[in-house]
């Protein structure tokens, strides 16, 4: 490998999230046995596992799919009713109490160490203004980067080539010397694509990512891996 430059993503990358989705689920399940008290949670399941199958990304759209297969046309507003149920004091709960919503991968730090010693590290991740203190620091993780563009931070957010010109231009190297790790088509594999970095992506058996699959040749990363232990012997 001849680049100089790794960049990470930081959820479902470096840490898990499973606590938080298992979080916003259980609230988008009461949400919708208001609506149809007799629903069980297999019916639930049944209908977020269909929907994951051909859903691109976000809280948004997901939620309104999987009340649109339970609830057909009394689906309407829901997703406007998590928000002002739900949304605002869970954000505001999850820069409070980090661990109750993410954990590390057991593998992060022992990888993040052996790859600092061969490589320059950095972050490139869509993170809340938080992130950088209540999560990379909380989780002893910005020992390891030399760079760390947060979206909060700089005004930026995935998938915006900007956001990766200004982590590239912080290193003082060229997409050709740099490569992206991240779990999301849409926002690390096809723009690190569309650049020339090279990119790994991460899909843990775990995460709801996993079951999405490129659609177009310019997202399908030039590495898949299902653990970031995997990243040892290819680096």
């Amino acid at each position: 490998m001849q680049q100089k430059w790794l960049f990470f993503d930081i959820g479902e990358t470096l840490i898990s999230e499973h606590k938080r989705v298992r979080i916003r689920n259980d609230q988008t399940f009461a949400l919708l046995k208001e609506r149809r008290p007799g629903l069980t949670a297999a019916e639930f399941n049944v209908a977020y596992r269909s929907v994951l199958k051909d859903l691109r990304y976000g809280d948004r759209a997901k939620i309104t799919q999987i009340a649109q297969k339970i609830l057909g046309k009394g689906a309407g507003g829901i997703w406007e009713e998590y928000v002002s149920r739900f949304l605002e004091d869970t954000e505001m709960d999850e820069s409070r109490n980090p661990n109750r919503y993410f954990e590390l991968f057991p593998e992060t730090h022992r990888v993040l160490e052996h790859l600092q010693s061969r490589y320059q590290l950095g972050v490139i991740a869509n993170q809340k203004i938080w992130a950088r203190e209540r999560v990379v620091k909380h989780f002893g993780l910005d020992r390891y980067f030399r760079v760390m563009a947060l979206s909060d931070e700089i005004g930026l957010s995935k998938p915006d080539l900007g956001i990766f010109h200004y982590a590239l231009d912080a290193a003082k190297a060229q997409p050709s010397d740099a490569w992206m790790v991240g779990d999301r088509i849409d926002n690390d594999i096809l723009p690190a694509n569309a650049l020339g970095m090279g990119t790994v992506r991460i899909s843990h058996a775990i995460t709801e990512d996993a079951v999405i699959k490129p659609k177009a040749p310019a997202e399908v990363a030039k590495m898949e891996i299902t653990d970031l232990s995997e990243m040892l012997k290819a680096f």
